[in-house]
């Protein structure tokens, strides 16, 4: 904040760490439109090194490079001497009461909504007209102090962060906050540096920069950030579009090709229909493209728009079959018994196991098959089910 208008800057973050601390006061100069002289601060370890009760005050590198930058003389204030920065004592009670009392029932799916409304409330705290005094903070600011801070520089400062001998993945790519970023396939299982600045990620190799990347959120968590011109050819997919796909399709015939047809219909937005529309045609890899024609001809009949979740029971239950196929699929084996089963063809019981029954002295067993033989009208019956009607007779 600035003392004399007494008009502050807001802005929410996620954590106090260096990266995040020193572009909020590249942010605040940009606010106030211009550099003050000097800067106190908490005498954090963020920024600070080093604070004796004598001697010199040091600063971390990070903070020395921002004080040159712009410059400005920043010093943090005493330890336990909180009259040092009075006005930043007032400052923070305003927050409380102007920023987070206000938004404490709303909820914002990430940092920049965030951002954007304590900027809302910021600006309606700095225009607010003072209690004691005429006017408000930002005509204090444009009629008295505006011309005190210095100009910004030319050039914006960036801050950044060197990250030393990350070895890159054979994946070709380099693992940094949880997330991945892709590096010259040439450069894969060598040693980087990382230089990670406030918007960019950028791998350097012997001092020579290989590649640069968007720098991901903070809260992105396992996402994977691939530059084309890094992936060998051999390992490029190429791109589909709809007559690709309509044309894999019909390789397993009409009725398939109509169902990608009416699936990529279905999505008002193209990328969210070629996974749906792939996964049609990957189902002839496993069936079949008769079979698959077919079972999409009997989805056709009941379902407007036949998915992949619709095909795959139809095709597992044999649903695509006409009756002579059903048969023809039971005798061809599987685990399936079949009608041949139940009417005496299942399961025969020979010399040798009735000799080893009567050795076991299974006697049960032994008098339904001597009886099984006997009648003729238990020759349809197998072995097995007249031994289970003995037992439980």
């Amino acid at each position: 904040m600035l003392p004399f208008s007494q008009r502050a800057y807001f802005e929410p973050t996620l954590d106090m760490r260096e990266r995040t601390w020193l572009p909020c006061h590249v942010r605040m100069f940009e606010f106030f439109g211009g550099v003050p002289r000097r800067v106190v601060c908490d005498n954090l370890e963020t920024g600070v090194a080093r604070h004796p009760r004598e001697g010199e005050i040091v600063l971390n590198d990070a903070c020395e490079a921002l004080a040159e930058h712009y410059p400005v003389a920043i010093m943090p204030a005493g330890v336990r001497k909180p009259k040092a920065k009075a006005s930043a004592k007032g400052t923070v009670r305003d927050a409380a009461t102007w920023v987070i009392a206000a938004l404490r029932d709303r909820e914002f799916p990430d940092l920049d909504v965030a951002r954007a409304a304590v900027r809302e409330r910021l600006d309606a705290h700095d225009a607010h007209p003072f209690q004691k005094g005429e006017g408000s903070r930002d005509e204090v600011l444009r009629g008295v102090e505006a011309a005190e801070p210095g100009p910004l520089p030319d050039v914006r400062y960036d801050v950044s962060e060197w990250v030393y001998g990350r070895k890159a993945n054979p994946d070709f790519h380099v693992a940094y906050a949880y997330n991945r970023y892709s590096v010259p396939r040439r450069h894969a299982s060598r040693r980087v540096d990382l230089k990670v600045g406030e918007t960019t990620l950028s791998v350097c190799h012997a001092g020579e920069r290989i590649a640069t990347h968007r720098l991901l959120p903070a809260t992105a968590r396992g996402e994977l950030t691939t530059d084309e011109s890094h992936v060998p050819e051999r390992f490029r997919r190429p791109e589909l579009d709809e007559g690709a796909l309509v044309a894999r399709a019909t390789s397993a015939g009409p009725g398939c090709a109509e169902i990608v047809r009416r699936i990529l219909g279905s999505y008002r937005v193209r990328e969210r229909a070629l996974d749906p529309a792939l996964s049609v045609p990957g189902l002839a890899e496993r069936y079949g493209e008769a079979r698959l024609e077919s079972a999409c001809a009997y989805a056709l009949g009941l379902l407007l728009v036949p998915r992949y979740r619709h095909l795959k029971p139809i095709l597992d239950s044999n649903l695509d079959f006409d009756d002579g196929d059903v048969h023809r699929a039971e005798a061809g084996g599987g685990h399936v018994r079949g009608a041949d089963y139940l009417r005496g063809g299942g399961v025969v019981i020979d010399e040798e196991t009735r000799r080893k029954l009567r050795e076991l002295k299974l006697g049960e067993a032994v008098e339904a098959l001597a009886h099984k033989d006997d009648d003729p009208s238990w020759a349809a019956v197998p072995d097995s089910a007249a031994i289970n009607c003995a037992r439980f007779r």
